[in-house]
């Protein structure tokens, strides 16, 4: 219970300093006739490949996250999936993270890079071996682990992108990194002259 308390209390802060960013002064700018806002919040919608250091097999993965800036200070949250099978089919071996992050971001009118890292909440089941009749066993597990992603995103707009992820998702019953293709969304449009 005290992870979920010290996660409200994270988002809680992240509420109050958003709500108190609006206060600072807009760092606004135009490219070809349209307003734009730099370090604005941006959203990740990714898929790709990672490899499973406990079982040392190939695996799918998916993940959204919401981030967050505040001054030089990125926050990140997000949902995270991986799986030995693709999203569609039914798999019992998978690994969910819901994950909160503080990271740092690079930004020009091009391109967009960002570093992140923090807790995790991580559940879901892995595989355990065989029974006695040869049908696969699973174990499931609900634990803290840690998350950790590096966007580099090239910006097709000001505000959209397209761009490679590199993320991690450690915990004690799951290990896996891997390599993403995403689709970057900013909210830095503000509207034409």
């Amino acid at each position: 219970m005290k992870i979920f308390n010290s996660i409200f209390y994270i988002f809680f802060c992240i509420f109050v300093l958003y709500i108190n960013s609006y206060a600072q002064e807009d760092k606004e700018f135009v490219i070809d006739s349209t307003i734009f806002k730099r370090g604005s919040n941006w959203i990740t919608l990714s898929v790709g490949t990672g490899y499973n250091f406990g079982l040392k097999s190939q695996e799918t993965n998916a993940d959204i996250s919401f981030q967050l800036q505040i001054k030089k200070i990125c926050f990140q949250t997000g949902y995270h999936i991986t799986s030995d099978e693709f999203f569609l089919n039914r798999s019992l071996q998978k690994l969910n993270d819901l994950h909160v992050g503080v990271g740092i971001r690079r930004e020009n009118t091009s391109t967009n890079l960002a570093v992140f890292g923090g807790p995790s909440y991580s559940f879901g089941s892995s595989f355990d071996g065989y029974n006695s009749n040869s049908i696969k066993t699973y174990k499931t597990f609900k634990t803290v682990g840690f998350y950790s992603d590096i966007q580099f995103t090239y910006k097709l707009f000001y505000d959209v992108g397209l761009g490679i992820s590199l993320y991690s998702s450690l915990c004690k019953s799951y290990q896996v990194i891997g390599v993403q293709l995403h689709l970057y969304f900013s909210g830095a449009y503000k509207g034409k002259i």
